[in-house]
């Protein structure tokens, strides 16, 4: 399918780094002339990428600039950052094989409570998948109830911790890959509509999206399930060394929110 430049317009709108270089390589191969960062340091590879934007678009994109960034270097890296006649035919190569963090996106809202899966099915390994039962309820339905139990409460970090985990271990859950702060609010708005007909509250989203921004600031956007593990042993880490995953299993005269309150209650009382 063929690109027009219009098309990096939207991708920056969109804050989508990831289509950004797949169509910007798609116009090289289709004939266009456009300059090519070819160095492989961060640094020097930003600048590019910035003077190459400001020519799209006016405007401060440090997000968009450093998630694009640091795509560029790990495809420049794998291709071997020699520049060929066949270079841009090279990079969507490499760019197809790959999982792009922004290619699963959350479809439009229907009447359906139904939305995509959070990122590729990849099998977990079995020390992964006995954590990740540790993070979970026995079912389905006492997680979503959970869940909603965190939003009445007002617990944002409890609620993007079970989310987390739910999108990992169950199909049909969705989560906001971007990491421009408008579009993250915009798309958690839609998935609670869309998967449980819930409206968030306004503060509350605000508080979910600053949560999500940082964790993938720090994770990279999830395509994976190992990159959705990696993500929730980070909000892991907060919990107190002294308590593993899945250590709660044993308590069982607690409810699976009431364990998960006591680690938020744990980690306010630590700040």
């Amino acid at each position: 399918m063929s690109a027009n430049s219009s098309e990096l317009l939207e991708c920056i709108d969109q804050g989508d780094p990831y289509r950004f270089l797949r169509v910007y390589f798609q116009l090289i191969e289709q004939g266009q002339a456009l300059s090519i960062p070819s160095s492989r340091d961060f640094k020097a590879a930003r600048e590019a990428w910035s003077d190459i934007v400001l020519t799209i678009s006016e405007g401060s994109y440090d997000e968009f600039l450093d998630q694009l960034t640091r795509y560029w270097v790990e495809v420049l890296k794998k291709q071997g950052g020699v520049i060929t006649e066949q270079f841009a035919k090279d990079i969507l190569a490499i760019i197809d094989q790959r999982v792009r963090p922004g290619a699963i996106e959350t479809p439009p809202l229907t009447d359906k409570v139904q939305v995509s899966t959070a990122a590729p099915v990849a099998p977990l390994l079995s020390t992964d998948y006995q954590q990740l039962k540790a993070f979970l309820p026995n079912t389905k339905d006492e997680a979503v109830a959970a869940l909603k139990e965190a939003l009445n409460k007002n617990k944002p970090e409890v609620f993007l911790r079970l989310y987390v985990a739910m999108c990992t271990y169950y199909e049909g859950f969705a989560l906001p890959l971007s990491s421009s702060h408008g579009v993250i609010a915009s798309k958690w708005d839609d998935i609670m509509a869309k998967q449980f007909a819930w409206v968030l509250p306004e503060s509350f989203n605000k508080a979910l999206t600053q949560l999500w921004f940082e964790v993938v600031s720090k994770n990279g956007l999830p395509s994976s399930n190992p990159t959705l593990m990696q993500i929730l042993r980070h909000l892991d880490d907060l919990q107190p060394s002294s308590k593993q995953p899945g250590m709660g299993k044993k308590k069982k005269e607690l409810s699976w929110f009431s364990k998960i309150l006591l680690w938020f209650f744990t980690v306010e009382k630590k700040k």
